[in-house]
């Protein structure tokens, strides 16, 4: 017989656990486990897999940021609040098992947080690292495009539009690729279309985060005078995108 809280949350990340212990080990704070640390050896090992996931997200995705500016995006997308504001939209709160005197509606960001990366944890164990990823980056889209999106990074789309009026005298247009993975774990692909032709792709979590990644790398082949590439089959052409 399954366990309603369990199931629920299976249904909420849109994935089933081969081993539902791991699940319920990582809903058990450590004041209601029976001596055994509840989950806090898996919020141990999901720590470093949401780490590993956004480090390899953001070095990947954003060529143009130098080190002390990916750290500090990575600081604020996998800080206790951003964690803990998932876990929240997660409902962990409500489905973890707490120990006497504990509120679920009063939990500390810590402690929700920490919910957060044990429930990684055990997708890590159960699924494998892949599958791990696919949920930490989908889960953190938002908070790593926030992050990035600030005085952390600089706005290649308008620094683009800029220089192509200027340059070419005409406006960029961001050229959808492709689209692959799983619903909550979807990789954009994206590029820049100038006078019919097109710079290299770039890949992010969501359409606009692809395009400032696409816009960075257009901004240094026209800052470089690097060689333009063939653009991709038209087909895949969707709307002209204007930066905002």
């Amino acid at each position: 017989m399954g366990e309603p809280r369990l199931d629920a949350l299976e249904l909420r990340i849109g994935m089933s656990f081969a081993n539902r212990g791991l699940l319920a080990q990582a809903l058990t704070h450590a004041s209601a486990s029976l001596g055994d640390g509840g989950n806090e050896r898996l919020e141990f090992l999901g720590d470093a897999v949401v780490s590993l996931a956004v480090n390899d997200h953001l070095y990947r995705c954003y060529t143009q940021c130098r080190e002390g500016t990916l750290t500090e995006i990575k600081s604020a997308a996998v800080s206790a609040g951003a964690l803990a504001r998932r876990a929240r939209a997660l409902g962990l709160a409500e489905l973890a098992k707490l120990g006497k005197g504990m509120d679920p509606s009063a939990l500390s960001d810590a402690v929700l947080a920490n919910l957060f990366e044990s429930l990684v944890g055990a997708i890590y164990l159960d699924a494998g690292y892949e599958a791990a990823r696919d949920f930490v980056l989908g889960q953190l889209a938002d908070e790593i495009e926030a992050a990035a999106g600030g005085d952390k990074a600089r706005n290649f789309k308008a620094e683009l539009q800029k220089l192509a009026a200027v340059r070419l005298g005409e406006l960029p247009r961001y050229r959808l690729v492709s689209v692959a993975g799983p619903e909550h774990g979807k990789i954009f692909e994206v590029e820049v279309v100038l006078k019919e032709r097109a710079y290299p792709p770039a890949r992010g979590r969501t359409k606009k985060e692809a395009e400032q990644g696409a816009a960075a790398n257009a901004l240094e082949a026209l800052r470089t005078g690097g060689e333009l590439v063939a653009p991709s089959d038209p087909a895949a052409e969707s709307d002209a995108t204007q930066p905002r």
